[in-house]
């Protein structure tokens, strides 16, 4: 039987069905990347998602690259072992292994004809009639061409150079057709102002040769050259290893004496032949060879016959080249622009002839082939050579041989931008070797601060922006709407103007690492929405390994926000006619949403930032089939807005564009998720195809490598929409069996277990036990945790075994049945026979990798111990991306210990969903007591937020299901947002604050004590005071020179980690009257909040006493027992007499009562003079006698 299996995660892909382009976090895989193999093997996780059928056949070519520690390993898919094109799938990992991340735009392409009709002699000869017979034209073989085009082709990728071309052309080996034709040449198309030369001293490197020096730094392989005001014509040639030089002329290469020769092989080992066949040469290589369009004029060698060079331009070229050689060197120990020590040819005075008498003579380019190891940049004889000039084409060649972008459209903006923004980080390095931020964000072609004053657009689809669909206009605006991306990284760089404080701004630095580690995650095509969301995830990762703080990753996403690239501005381009399919949280197709069509008037484009655009309503409809829904609309850019009609606060707003090539298909990956309000109707969309039937209900025969005891098995069922298989009837029994054995199995697992309680065997989904089939003597337990009923390959009569899921079944996995349909529960089903039942729900984002998981692991096994010492069941739930039940309810201590110690952290933090599988386990709970034990180190990052989330927790509580939340953000600048948020989540009085990991231990222990029944009196103070418990010879105290935070008969903590005039949190165990001693740190008002326990173990009496003026002399006693009110004793000058006195009773705001001091003050007197009259009745009486 072919084994099946499905990935068990989320992914948070903002899919373009464009380009296929998936990004996922690295929570889809535990595999340890070390190599290209794991990388394969990882990759391999996510290969149902991506659509690839045997990534080992599909994804080869592998290109490394190591950036800030982090290995980069950068595939190629292949069809047939023939390249498609653009295709490209990366995963990187850091130093120990741990994935970080996958992107890629793998392309299924199901059943291509790869044939060729067309050959390569065909194609060189049509490149020829409409290049030109003097074209240089090389073939990089054929190739799958599938960018912005419908359908995938077969083609040659031909490279063609002549004075006028640098391109790549991709020829049908179908029709001849040319697909597509993408510059490999990247400059400027636009002119600017020329700034004289600074002419500061500097020091380079220069060879000595015949007495003479020429501008060469051999080191660093850095060579400059004088175009004599002529226009350069880069030449390609082969060069031998005597230094011949071979050229090319229709399709025949020929020496220095014009005799014609056969060259064959590879580049670095071409073996060259000549007429005669005899070999002359054989380590023939590419070259370069600098000629003009001016046959009176060449390209010369900057020569000097002098150290000290009268040369300002050769001499900005050279040191400034170099320059930005060790800036990659010794940033990134990326040596030369292509991390191989690539040859650099620096030209200027490049006349950059439109024609014979017109210049393009301020501008400056980029040129090279992906098959050359050296690159030229070329500067206009009046260029300017500043640093940000040089940088940016210095720049090109970089991106080219990571990411090789199409200088086309977006992606091709993407290109100039990210030369505008090195040549700014390099212009602010390159004045003192610091990132301190003296760059302007100003060139000469572009002001980046701000856009719009240059006729640039400052955000998506925003003033000025240029239609990318128009090929014509500067290639689809790459000069134009590249200012939309390089000033969000200028945001980044100064930083949100915002009150709320929770942003701050990068470095140079930071946002030159941000931008290097996303280039080998860009695929060819890449858009803006996809680079932003690659951005924002190398953000995560780089604030995961401590580069990053978490205020500069909202900076980040906050500069997107501001540039019209926030989620909501999605693009898709499609045909006229085309289908929009909406996938739910399971990746479903979903059935229950409204659909919103809006155009957008692009003669009127908004004039801010991050406005929405105007638009003109088209139609809003309501879908309600879980099938694609088909669309037909006018060409032109439209706004699209669907909410899930479940819960209409789960919306998705994208644009899309309408135009004659596009795709056919929209694939939107949303939140949205069905609901159903009996929970015992099985979902029935995940059913394998090949599943039977029987009576209405259908099995599957499942053997999973990944899937160890029947937990994770029930598990997975259930992840399926189904459940383990019940069996009710013999004639049931009859059919699995036949299925089994036809499927050439003779055991397997089914729903049958007594895991819960020995002896006591139930249906895992809680239907009524009416038949069974157990094999004489069974069951009878023979080895240990034979806690599963199955069919047994030594009971051929279909009679039944207990095993242990995982060692009898002869197959070298356990196999099992899922079965799907609904089913009567019975009146308490056997997953929820305990007293109280208690989900544990952990964080195990990427966040808590190291110590925090190790001390979670510690201190939820020993809060297991704890619990289970009385009548109650555990669940375990895990969260980061998304949440994973790891166990149904159980009082198997070794098995729950078992699932903790195996978890590790990946991902982002979806507190929300975390919360929602402990619900939906508990709504299905009969205990009398329902518990959700929440754990985590930060705020969510996608999921439920904010006041979303603290609504939802809401309805949980009112549903009597009492949530502890426990929390420590020592890794958080700011902590309040997540205080105030998990102190919403819980239950009154059941939040829990730690200052470390090392802590959790000891309040997961509290929080066990507290489920168990020990009751706590809650005291928060709140705030500019120092607070002091003593009992029986031990002291809480948050004075910093006697702190002490834990006693047996309490704990103190603190919001915001002990900071001084912070809150603090009392929790003292009832039995006891504690003297309460407060002492007045600072000028200001205290609140004091006194809570206590009813017997159901719920805080239900909350007594408050608010705003009572604190000085650093104030003096306050209380008593913190169980009493029918509470006192607060004020003494206000610390003299030793209480100056105010508070009282409230259970449930009251405390008042100000009278004074202690006065009452007793009256009673002395009373006595006093009761005492004088008595001594004067018998002194008179007395004297009387």
């Amino acid at each position: 039987m072919e084994k099946t299996g499905l990935i068990d995660h989320k992914n948070n892909q903002e899919d373009d069905s464009t380009s296929n382009f998936v990004c996922l976090d690295g929570s889809f895989s535990d595999v340890s990347i070390e190599d290209e193999t794991s990388a394969l093997n990882a990759i391999d996780d996510a290969k149902d998602l991506l659509g690839i059928q045997d990534v080992q056949d599909e994804l080869n070519n592998c290109q490394t690259e190591n950036i800030l520690e982090n290995n980069y390993y950068r595939f190629y898919q292949e069809y047939d072992d023939i390249p498609v094109y653009g295709r490209t799938v990366t995963i990187n990992a850091n130093s120990q292994g741990d994935c970080l991340m996958l992107s890629g735009n793998y392309l299924n392409l199901g059943d291509l004809d790869t044939s060729v009709d067309f050959s390569k002699d065909d194609a060189f000869n049509s490149m020829k009639e409409q290049f030109g017979s003097e074209t240089f034209i090389t073939s990089e073989g054929l190739v799958i061409y599938s960018l912005d085009k419908q359908e995938p082709e077969i083609a040659w990728k031909i490279n063609v150079i002549n004075e006028d071309v640098n391109e790549q052309c991709f020829v049908s080996a179908k029709s001849g057709d040319i697909l597509a034709e993408l510059s490999m040449a990247y400059g400027e198309d636009v002119s600017g102002n020329g700034l004289d030369i600074d002419g500061q001293n500097q020091n380079f490197t220069t060879e000595q040769i015949d007495g003479s020096y020429r501008m060469r730094d051999n080191q660093k392989d850095i060579r400059v050259f004088n175009a004599n005001n002529s226009t350069l014509v880069p030449e390609i040639v082969i060069v031998d290893e005597n230094n011949k030089i071979y050229t090319s002329k229709d399709k025949k290469y020929y020496d220095e004496d014009n005799n014609e020769v056969t060259i064959t092989g590879d580049n670095y080992s071409f073996e060259i032949k000549d007429k005669d066949g005899k070999v002359i040469a054989t380590k023939g290589e590419y070259a370069v060879r600098l000629t003009t369009k001016n046959i009176f004029t060449t390209v010369t060698e900057v020569t000097s016959n002098s150290t000290t060079w009268d040369n300002p331009k050769a001499v900005t070229l050279m040191s400034r080249v170099s320059t930005n050689y060790d800036f990659w060197k010794e940033n990134y120990n990326r040596v030369s622009f292509n991390g191989k020590n690539g040859v650099v040819l620096a030209v200027y005075d490049d006349f950059l002839g439109v024609n014979w008498l017109v210049g393009d003579t301020t501008n400056a380019y980029s040129w090279g082939a992906s098959q050359l190891p050296l690159t030229v940049l070329t500067f206009g004889s009046d260029n300017t050579l500043d640093y940000d000039v040089i940088s940016h084409e210095y720049t090109h060649s970089v991106e080219r041989c990571i990411s090789n972008l199409n200088y086309l459209g977006e992606s091709g903006a993407l290109m100039e931008a990210y030369s505008d923004i090195f040549g700014e980080i390099v212009e602010d390095w390159a004045d003192d070797r610091l990132f301190n931020g003296t760059c302007d964000w100003i060139n000469p072609y572009r002001d980046i601060v701000d856009p719009n004053s240059n006729d640039d657009p400052d955000s998506y689809l925003g003033k000025y922006w240029v239609d990318v669909v128009d090929t014509n206009n500067d290639k689809g605006g790459v000069h134009t709407n590249n200012t939309v991306i390089s000033h969000a990284a200028y945001l980044m760089s100064i930083g949100i103007e915002d009150n709320s404080q929770i942003y701050s701004s990068l470095s140079t630095k930071d946002i030159a690492d941000l931008f290097y580690s996303a280039m080998p995650h860009m695929s060819s095509n890449c858009t803006f929405q996809q680079f932003k969301q690659i951005i924002i995830n190398c953000a995560l990762q780089m604030y995961e390994q401590e580069n990053l703080s978490n205020k500069q990753v909202l900076t980040i996403k906050e500069a997107f926000n501001q540039v019209g690239l926030s989620s909501e501005t999605t693009t898709y381009t499609v045909t006229e006619n085309f289908d929009l399919c909406v996938y739910d949280i399971d990746n479903e197709l979903y059935d229950n949403y409204s659909l919103k069509i809006e155009e957008v008037d692009i003669t009127n484009l908004p004039q801010g930032p991050s406005a929405k655009p105007n638009t003109k309503e088209v139609d809003t409809v309501t879908i309600s089939d879980d099938k694609p829904y088909s669309l037909s609309l006018e060409p032109g850019i439209y706004y699209f807005t669907i909410t899930d009609l479940t819960d209409d606060s789960q919306t998705q707003r994208f644009y899309v564009t309408v135009s004659s090539s596009g795709s056919d298909t929209i694939n939107v990956i949303t939140q949205f998720k069905k609901v159903t309000d009996n929970k015992k109707q099985t979902d029935t969309t995940n059913i394998p195809e090949n599943a039977v039937e029987f009576n209405g209900h259908y099995y599957y025969l499942y053997e999973l490598d990944d899937i160890d005891n029947g937990q994770e098995a029930s598990v997975y069922c259930k992840n399926q929409g189904g459940y383990l298989a019940t069996i009710t009837s013999a004639q049931e029994n009859e059919f699995l069996y036949n299925y089994l054995t036809g499927q050439d199995f003779e055991s397997a697992y089914f729903g049958l277990s007594d895991y819960n309680q020995e002896g006591k065997w139930e249906w895992i989904n809680g239907e009524e036990v009416s038949y069974t089939n157990w094999h004489p003597g069974e069951p009878n337990s023979e080895n240990k945790n034979e806690d599963y009923a199955m069919f047994y390959y030594k009971y051929s009569d279909g009679t039944w075994n207990d095993g242990d899921f995982g060692h009898q079944t002869v197959n070298s996995n356990a196999a099992f049945i899922c079965e799907w349909g609904d089913y009567e529960g019975t009146s308490q089903d056997s997953t929820n026979v305990n007293e109280r039942e208690i989900v544990l729900v952990l964080d195990t984002s990427n966040s808590m990798t190291g110590s925090p998981l190790r001390e979670t692991k510690k201190a939820a096994n020993k809060f297991i111990e704890t619990v289970l010492k009385e009548d109650a069941g555990i669940g375990l739930v895990t969260y980061n991306s998304n949440a994973n039940i790891i166990s149904d309810f159980s009082v198997d201590y070794d098995n729950l210990e078992e699932n903790v110690d195996s978890l590790d952290c990946n991902g982002n933090t979806n507190i929300g969903d975390g919360l929602e599988q402990a619900y939906d386990m508990l709504e299905n709970s009969n205990a009398k007591t329902k518990i959700i034990v929440l754990m985590s180190d930060g705020v969510p990052n996608v999921g439920k937020e904010g006041n979303a989330l603290i609504s939802y927790a809401d309805q949980i509580k009112d549903s009597d299901i009492l949530i502890y939340t426990l929390g420590f953000f020592e890794k958080m600048d700011d902590k309040s947002e997540a205080q105030e948020l998990m102190e919403g989540i819980a239950s009154e009085g059941c939040h829990y604050e730690v200052a470390n990991s090392d802590d959790l231990v000891f309040f997961f222990d509290d929080v066990a004590d507290q489920i168990n029944g020990q009751r706590y009196i809650y005291i928060r103070i709140a705030c500019p005071v120092d607070v002091t418990v003593s009992y029986n010879g031990e002291t809480l105290s948050s004075k910093e020179s006697d702190l002490n935070t834990r006693t047996k008969f309490g704990v103190l903590s603190f919001e915001d980690n002990g900071t001084a005039n912070q809150t603090k949190i009392l929790r003292l165990k009832e039995e006891q009257a504690y003297d309460i001693k407060i002492n007045g740190t600072d000028q200001g008002t205290m609140n004091y909040t006194i809570g206590f326990m009813d017997e159901e173990g719920n805080y239900s009496d909350f007594r408050e006493f608010e705003n009572i003026e604190i000085t650093n002399q104030t003096v306050i006693d209380t008593k913190a027992e169980v009493s029918e009110t509470t006192v607060i004793n004020v003494d206000e000058d610390g003299d030793g007499n209480y100056d105010l006195r508070y009282q409230a009773a259970a449930n009251e705001s405390g008042s100000i009562v009278e004074n202690n001091s006065w009452l007793d003050l009256i009673f002395i007197l009373t006595i006093v003079v009761f005492l004088g009259g008595i001594i004067c009745y018998w002194y008179f009486k007395k004297h009387k006698k």
